[in-house]
């Protein structure tokens, strides 16, 4: 507690930066088809028995029955509106990760691995 206590603040401005890149960045059609193949290859890619792909991921963001909702979801958003964000499809997974929906102890882990991804894959 006195750790988190201690870099509150110092982690308060991360978040911020990082949501605030995360509501700039406007994603393409095929950019949100990519992210959906990208957050399968790490899922497989992690529970792998092939040590060379598990040992390159440490948590993926999605685990496949999340990415078959998140899919479902973001597709049916797609529709809903046309233009999308990363912060956007960061909330999609959010609702993913509520309570009841998800394990608690995975939650924290893939939210912030969620974050990370968007904000990673592409560089644009």
């Amino acid at each position: 507690v006195d750790d988190w206590m201690r870099n509150f603040e110092r982690d308060m401005d991360a978040d911020r930066s990082r949501i605030q890149r995360l509501k700039e960045k406007v994603l393409t059609p095929g950019e949100l088809y990519m992210i959906i193949g990208m957050l399968t290859a790490l899922r497989v890619s992690h529970d792998s028995a092939d040590k060379r792909l598990a040992s390159q991921v440490d948590t993926y963001p999605l685990n496949q029955g999340q990415i078959s909702v998140f899919t479902e979801e973001l597709l049916k958003l797609s529709i809903e509106q046309p233009r999308i964000t990363a912060w956007d499809v960061y909330n999609v997974a959010t609702e993913i990760y509520k309570p009841g929906k998800t394990d608690f102890p995975a939650m924290i882990p893939q939210n912030g691995a969620m974050a990370d991804f968007l904000l990673s894959y592409n560089q644009n």
